[in-house]
C-alpha cells in the first residue's frame, strides 16, 4: 500500500460528488455501483452499518486528515461513520464498546476493513486491484477477447489480473522487475510478458497501471483510443497526458479502494 501524504487528500471530501458524476460518465455507474459490482455480492448491502475509523500511530504515524477522509467517503456511500477519539488499541476498544459494525484502520503497510459481527475482512491492496479492474471493464464495455496491458505485477496488479482474466481479457504484463512479471505468468500461464514499455503501450488500448511510479507515460506514448485504469500513486501520466486523457482515465488516491473495502464487508 502506498503511504499517502496530507496534500494527496487535502480537498478530496469536497470533490466526492463531482468524482461520482465523473465515474458515472465514464463507467455508467458511480462509486457505489462500481464497488458493489467489484464485491460480487448478490444481496443488498447493509447500509445501516456503523463504521469506526481508527487512527493508527505506529511506524511513521498518523497522516493528518486520513481517517476523517475515509469516514467522509463511507458517509458519502450511505453508511454512518465516525473517527474514534482513541488511537490504536484504545480506538478499537472504543469502536467495540460503541457497538460499531465495521472497523477500518491503516498502518504504513496495511489498510483493512473488518466486520466484527460477520467476521469479514477486506485488504486495501486486493480490493483496490479488484475494483479498478471492474471499473476498466465497465468503461470498456466488457473485457472479453480484448487485449489489456497490465503495468506492475505487485499485490494490486495480481488482484487486478485475476479479475481481468476471469472477465475474458487477453492480458499482457510489463514490470521493471522481470521476476515479478514471470511470477505472474507462472500463476496465470495465459499471461504474456511484454518485451518493452513503449511498444506495449502503442499496441494496447486498454491499460492498467499498478505501479508506484509517477509521470513516466507521456501523450505521445498512448493511443488515441486508450482507456487507463490507474490505482497507482502517484499517477503514471505526466500532466499533459493526464489532461488529454480526461474522460478515459480512472484514477483517485483513496475513493474507489475505500468503497470496495466497505462493500466487501457490509
Amino acid at each position: 500500500m502506498t503511504r499517502l501524504v496530507e496534500a494527496d487528500i487535502a480537498d478530496l471530501n469536497a470533490r466526492l460528488a463531482e468524482y461520482d458524476l465523473y465515474l458515472k460518465d465514464v463507467c455508467g455507474t458511480g462509486l457505489a455501483g462500481i464497488a458493489r459490482a467489484a464485491s460480487g455480492k448478490t444481496e443488498a448491502p447493509d447500509m445501516a452499518s456503523r463504521v469506526a475509523v481508527v487512527p493508527v500511530t505506529s511506524g511513521l504515524g498518523v497522516i493528518n486528515g486520513f481517517s476523517g477522509t475515509v469516514a467522509a467517503i463511507v458517509e458519502f456511500l450511505g453508511c454512518r461513520a465516525r473517527v474514534t477519539d482513541g488511537t490504536d488499541f484504545a480506538g478499537i476498544s472504543e469502536a467495540v464498546s460503541d457497538r460499531c459494525d465495521v472497523i477500518m484502520a491503516a498502518d504504513d503497510d496495511t489498510f483493512i476493513a473488518v466486520n466484527l459481527k460477520a467476521q469479514l475482512v477486506s485488504d486495501n491492496s486486493e480490493a483496490t486491484g479488484r475494483v479498478y479492474a471492474t471499473a476498466l471493464s465497465l468503461a470498456a464495455g466488457g473485457l472479453t477477447g480484448k487485449n489489456v496491458l497490465l503495468l506492475g505485477a505487485g499485490p494490486v496488479g495480481r488482484s487486478a489480473a485475476a479479475v481481468m482474466l476471469n472477465g475474458g481479457a487477453a492480458l499482457s504484463v510489463y514490470d521493471i522487475d522481470p521476476d515479478k512479471a514471470e511470477s505472474l505468468r507462472r500463476l496465470y500461464p495465459s499471461v504474456r510478458i511484454a518485451g518493452g514499455l513503449e511498444e506495449a503501450l502503442s499496441s494496447h488500448s486498454l491499460l492498467f497501471d499498478a505501479t508506484p511510479s509517477g509521470e513516466f507515460i507521456h501523450r505521445g506514448s498512448v493511443r488515441q483510443d486508450a482507456i487507463l485504469s490507474a490505482p497507482g500513486v502517484p499517477l503514471c501520466l505526466d500532466r499533459e497526458c493526464e489532461e488529454w486523457m480526461r474522460g478515459r482515465l480512472l484514477h483517485d488516491v483513496l475513493e474507489l479502494g475505500v468503497a470496495a473495502m466497505l462493500f466487501d464487508v457490509i
